[in-house]
This record gives C-alpha cells, sequence and structure tokens, in this order.
C-alpha cells in the first residue's frame, strides 16, 4: 500500500503562555503534534485503535473510506507538550476531568510547560533552535514514534513538515529585536536572526527528522492546527495531479 505521511504540528499561541482563561473552563495550552497517513490505495489491512484511553470516533469502515477519498485523513501518531503534562495520556486526562493547568499571572491565566530538551534530543540537535523549534522538532519525534513510522531512504520524499503556529517565534523575535531598538542595529545577533522567521521550526523539523516532502507553515492563532490540516490537503492533491500527469 502506497501511502503519503505528512507531520502535522499545532502549536500554542504563545510557546506555553495562555491568554486570559474564560470562565467555567479551562484552557489547555503548550504544543501538540500529530502525523497523518494517507493511503493513496485501498487499504486491505486498515486496523483502528483506541487512543490514549478515549475511544475512536473512526470505525474501520469509515477508515477505509476516508482514505480511499481525496479528502481522508487518519491519524496515526499523537504528542503532547503541555501545562498538564507532557504526554496525550495528561492531556486527555486534565481535559476529562476539567482540571485547570493554567495560574494567575499579572491579571492573565499563563499555562507553562515545564521540560528538560536534553531529556529528548543531544546537543548537537538543540544549537541554535529556539524554544518553538524545541517544540516543534521533539513533539514531530515523539509523535513519529507514536506513530511507528520510520523515515528510509524510500519514503522520506512522501513525508512533509506541515507547521501551525499561532503567533509564530515570539522569543527570539523580541532576542533580536529588543537590542536593535535600544542600542542600533550594530546589536543584531546574526545567530539569533534566523529563528525570528515564522517558518524556521518547521525548516528544523524537516532537517532533524530527515523530511524532504512538502513543507508549509501557516499561523491562525489558536486555529492553526486546524488550518494545518486543509493545507495539507492541498499538497497531497496537489501530489496526486503531477503523478497522475507523470
Amino acid at each position: 500500500m502506497r501511502s503519503t505521511e505528512v507531520a502535522v504540528a499545532a502549536a500554542s499561541p504563545t510557546c506555553g503562555t495562555a491568554p486570559r482563561r474564560s470562565s467555567g473552563s479551562s484552557r489547555l495550552f503548550g504544543q501538540t503534534r500529530t502525523i497523518t497517513r494517507h493511503a493513496t490505495t485501498s487499504p486491505a489491512s486498515a486496523s483502528v485503535s483506541e487512543v490514549h484511553g478515549a475511544a475512536s470516533p473512526w470505525t474501520a469502515a469509515k477508515v477505509a473510506g476516508a482514505l480511499q477519498s481525496d479528502q481522508g485523513i487518519v491519524v496515526t501518531g499523537i504528542a503532547a507538550l503541555t501545562p498538564a503534562g507532557l504526554d496525550p495520556d495528561a492531556l486527555w486526562s486534565a481535559y476529562s476531568s476539567g482540571k485547570v493547568t493554567s495560574e494567575p499571572e499579572d491579571g492573565n491565566w499563563v499555562g507553562r510547560v515545564v521540560f528538560d530538551p536534553a531529556e529528548y534530543l543531544p546537543p548537537k540537535d538543540r544549537k541554535r533552535v529556539d524554544r518553538l523549534g524545541l517544540f516543534s522538532v521533539i513533539g514531530a519525534k515523539l509523535a513519529l514514534e507514536d506513530a511507528g513510522l520510520e523515515l528510509t531512504d524510500e519514503n522520506r520524499g512522501r513525508v512533509g513538515a506541515i507547521i501551525g503556529t499561532g503567533v509564530g517565534p515570539m522569543e527570539s523575535m523580541e532576542l533580536f529585536s529588543r537590542p536593535v531598538i535600544e542600542e542600533g542595529a550594530a546589536a543584531a545577533n546574526p545567530a539569533v536572526f534566523p529563528n525570528t522567521v515564522y517558518n524556521a521550526a518547521g525548516g528544523q523539523v524537516a532537517m532533524k527528522v530527515g523530511a524532504v516532502g512538502p513543507a508549509s507553515t501557516v499561523t491562525a492563532g489558536h486555529a492553526a492546527g486546524d488550518v494545518a490540516k486543509p493545507d495539507r490537503a492541498c499538497h497531497r492533491r496537489r501530489q496526486r495531479q503531477r503523478e497522475s500527469r507523470s
């Protein structure tokens, strides 16, 4: 069965800092990653299991139908780095129980994601990668592991990185801009600048996991993750058109 696997990332608006919390609801912010697989032929052996303790709404018949259509997207791997915890089980537990994972700070509700990147990535992979990039790379790697998807020379061209980010690399933009504003152009740090562009995290994901397929970065506030999904579908549709012409 030939398939196209596309990584989809849904990033928090401010890399772990949540806006004001609405009354009567808990807001869970941080970074979540999913890996989606779109099969292009009939999935004779498609199987569906429960995802992290929550019964999947998909049945085998629905999955088969979705995979045979141009619009079918199936989530096969999930990872989460959030104030609720550092895995999907912790996130789901907090969500289902209504646990508040943010705290008031200066009139705002803030959700902090506490984790040690050294536990996930070696020094070489962490070099010159900002916080948004760390969330993206670590989340993508964990989601690939959860999906059981190993990138090889045969399939890496069908694996892409599509990142959805709420407001982009705010930390890096501040680190670069503040010295320039306060001290002038001579204070610009060229080592920080590459991380100030919105698609830097997506590029880091593609390089670190070895994906050489479609790459894209979209931003739409809290809806960034959902916007990334149809973007993936557009890439897939164009790829199918190219394949049909070849």
